[in-house]
């Protein structure tokens, strides 16, 4: 699975950053744009199977309309509070998260949803609050080790003994 986010004529395309067999996707992903309000403000995400031969074919996409966002007083009140960082930097606090559905033309059902939150600040305040690292933490190779001391009222699976074999 792979993802495509436009903005007027803007495109981002991660077709090198796929994830494959996979249906629950984690992207933990940045996209910034540059636009003004009034003018491009369709937002579409645009979720893609990703095929090594051949097309790929679209899942499903959402369009956000950031003009409804940027001109609504209730949207602008969301997340106005300073907030510090776990690295001691001030920013505005995070707007809630969103879970939208991926619809495809062909099908009026839900594909599925993304989950995501935006944030639409004017230059000055993109400068002064730099973007939140939303990447996942590199993998770390690990060693869990369990101890098991003790196990009561086990149900029994032997129907001649009365007993298990655990």
């Amino acid at each position: 699975m792979k993802k495509k986010v436009t903005l007027g004529k803007d495109t981002i395309d991660k077709q090198d950053e796929h994830m494959n067999d996979t249906t629950d996707c984690d992207f933990y992903q940045l996209f910034e744009f540059n636009t003004n309000l009034p003018g491009d403000s369709q937002l579409k995400i645009t979720c893609m199977d990703y095929d090594d031969i051949g097309s790929d074919d679209q899942i499903g996409s959402t369009v956000i309309d950031l003009e409804d966002r940027w001109f609504s007083s209730e949207w602008q009140a969301l997340g106005k509070e300073l907030q510090t960082n776990e690295f001691g930097k001030m920013r505005w606090a995070v707007k809630p998260v969103e879970r939208r559905q991926l619809f495809q033309s062909s099908c009026k059902l839900a594909q599925g949803v993304v989950e995501l939150w935006i944030d639409i600040m004017a230059p000055a305040e993109a400068s002064a609050f730099p973007p939140d690292d939303v990447s996942l933490p590199p993998i770390l190779e690990a060693e869990v080790r369990i101890v098991i001391w003790k196990a009561r009222d086990v149900v029994a699976m032997d129907t001649l003994e009365d007993m298990n074999d655990l």
